[in-house]
């Protein structure tokens, strides 16, 4: 995710400098870029951030758990919990890179809508990278459409 990052910095860059050069329209499309790039990095830094959450929460609770459940945002987590994760793959000429979702809970996030929003996100940014672009992004539209990436609870757990 590092290299979206350093993308939305380079057309920062070259939009400042069109600014300075008086090429305002070429300032303005490098701005728009720089923006959609730099919201869907912090986008995608959000859905890891969350991720790495709930597998602190799990693991500290894993005893609870596997003693019969623990609640967790309301939801009861059990061994046999099933849970989802949808993967969006990111593309920019050599580089090619996929992000999962952070775990979806079965009763709790709307996998519908959070498929659509990783085969979308494939579908506009995926296939840009050669050559593993275009690979990852079939790889990925599969997956999403697939219902994602189904594990239970104490598939985790067991490492």
């Amino acid at each position: 995710m590092t290299f979206l990052l350093f993308f939305t910095g380079l057309f920062f860059v070259a939009a400042f400098y069109n600014v300075v050069i008086g090429s305002y329209e070429e300032a303005l499309g490098g701005l728009v870029i720089a923006g959609i790039m730099g919201g869907v990095y912090l986008f995608f830094r959000r859905e890891k951030k969350q991720a790495d959450e709930f597998l602190r929460w799990l693991f500290a609770h894993r005893a609870d758990i596997e003693r019969g459940g623990a609640s967790y945002e309301g939801i009861r987590i059990t061994p046999q919990t099933d849970i989802r994760q949808f993967r969006a793959t990111l593309s920019f000429l050599f580089f090619t890179t996929s992000a999962p979702s952070r775990f979806l809970l079965s009763g709790r996030h709307s996998f519908i809508r959070t498929g659509l929003l990783y085969t979308l996100a494939t579908l506009v940014f995926g296939w840009w990278g050669l050559p593993w672009g275009p690979i990852e992004t079939v790889k990925s539209i599969t997956r999403n459409l697939r219902g994602g990436h189904r594990i239970t609870i104490g598939d985790i757990l067991r490492g």
